[in-house]
């Protein structure tokens, strides 16, 4: 905030810009690849039932990943550790309402970062990456949702390997061995 701030932002303004935000849009996804996607087109009044069970959602994945920290992080690798980040970074955006395709960038940098550690998650990286460029391409190029929508596949499948790879014993993706 301190660059805003110098650049002549108010400190209030700074401070409660997240707060008025919020209600500021009225959509569960907005252009993310995420289950909201599917959901708000599915059921367009379903945006307030929506941001509940996806906040309670959230709170519980959340805390999922705290506990898999706390069991597994003290005999965690570096690898492993880059893994919980990148899980931590693709699954919170995918289970939280309201989230912007942009969210989803993080996880795309500790992925490439994952697959330099370990070269057998390259698939991994693509997915996501080829995923966000779905979503991308609704605001890049104005595009029709169709593309998000085969966002929020390939997302999905890239969360369900890095959970794969997370609870494997030996760390192998098995289904990417050439």
């Amino acid at each position: 905030m301190v660059p805003a701030a110098l650049a002549g932002r108010g400190w209030g303004d700074l401070v409660t810009i997240y707060l008025r935000q919020a209600s500021e849009f009225k959509e569960l996804s907005l252009n993310a690849p995420n289950p909201y996607l599917i959901i708000q087109r599915i059921l367009p009044g379903s945006f307030a039932i929506g941001m509940r069970v996806g906040l309670v959602l959230a709170v519980i994945v959340a805390l999922a990943l705290v506990a898999m920290f706390v069991r597994h992080g003290r005999e965690s690798s570096p690898e492993r550790l880059v893994l919980l980040a990148t899980l931590s970074l693709a699954v919170m955006p995918y289970v939280l309402p309201k989230m912007h395709d942009r969210y989803f960038f993080p996880a795309s940098a500790m992925a490439f970062l994952l697959a330099l550690a370990r070269p057998r998650t390259w698939p991994i990286v693509l997915l996501i990456q080829t995923a966000d460029l779905c979503a991308y391409t609704r605001f890049l190029l104005n595009s029709s949702l169709s593309w998000i929508h085969h966002g929020f596949v390939l997302m999905t499948f890239a969360i369900g390997l890095l959970i794969w790879l997370f609870f494997d014993k030996d760390g192998n993706v098995y289904f990417f061995r050439l």
